[in-house]
């Protein structure tokens, strides 16, 4: 937990950055652009923040690779090759909605077909986002 030094260091910090990204879209803003940056570095930062605000641009490094690795995973889980073929399965089910009684008899059917899966429960939540996407959306 940080304590009230080091929130007032990433305050500052964030202050300083806000100012730095807030780019000019033309040519006469470039002059204010400065101004503001210069301003920001003397108001807001000393040692200490530029410290802290590297530290939380570490931070966000970790969080973007971590973030990079689990798509990484995701991406070849030969689970979700499968989702594939049992969405489409799902669209035919829903121009022909007397192949199935229900969602758990869909999903139930689908772990027979496809060895790979062991949840029925995670089939019939892909079947809920996916009639969700189908819905109009509300006005």
């Amino acid at each position: 937990m940080p304590n009230e030094f080091e929130e007032k260091q990433t305050e500052r910090a964030r202050l300083a950055f806000s100012a730095l990204c807030k780019l000019p879209q033309d040519e006469v803003g470039l002059k204010e652009y400065q101004r503001n940056v210069n301003k920001a570095i003397h108001e807001y930062l000393d040692a200490d923040s530029i410290w802290r605000f590297a530290a939380l641009c570490r931070e966000d490094e970790k969080t973007l690779i971590a973030m990079r690795n689990a798509q990484k995973r995701h991406d070849k889980d030969p689970k979700q090759d499968d989702k594939v073929t049992i969405r489409t399965c799902w669209d035919a089910w829903q121009k022909n909605p007397g192949d199935y009684k229900n969602k758990a008899a869909f999903a139930r059917d689908m772990l027979k077909q496809f060895e790979i899966l062991q949840s029925q429960r995670v089939i019939e939540r892909w079947c809920l986002k996916w009639e969700r996407e189908q819905e109009p959306p509300a006005s």
